[in-house]
């Protein structure tokens, strides 16, 4: 299987997604860690660095990324200002179905 080496921001990126991919390199993936109990630096250094910048080159990773970041900050703020969980939440929709279109297994 080859990825698809398309610049994700091509597409056009946006101030959210950058709120987006600082949430997941800084918060979603501690918390990704702590709940399965990885706490190796290894580990830390692929979801920090190695996945990101892995995501620059391959828009359905790019987009997995950002659903995953923003469902996990509308779990975060599921208590809080109705408006930003639902604004994550529909993030997190886009991103998904954005993953799925761009996805393609024999690229």
């Amino acid at each position: 299987m080859t990825l698809r080496s398309q610049p994700v921001c091509a597409q056009g990126c946006d101030i959210s997604d950058l709120e987006l991919i600082h949430h997941f390199t800084t918060c979603t993936v501690h918390s990704l860690l702590d709940v399965y109990g990885f706490h190796s630096s290894d580990v830390l250094t692929m979801y920090q660095r190695r996945t990101p910048r892995l995501a620059f080159r391959h828009p359905f990773l790019m987009h997995s990324i950002l659903s995953f970041a923003s469902l996990h900050l509308h779990w975060l703020n599921q208590n809080s200002a109705a408006s930003a969980s639902g604004r994550y939440y529909a993030l997190s929709c886009y991103h998904r179905g954005q993953a799925v279109l761009t996805y393609n297994p024999r690229d």
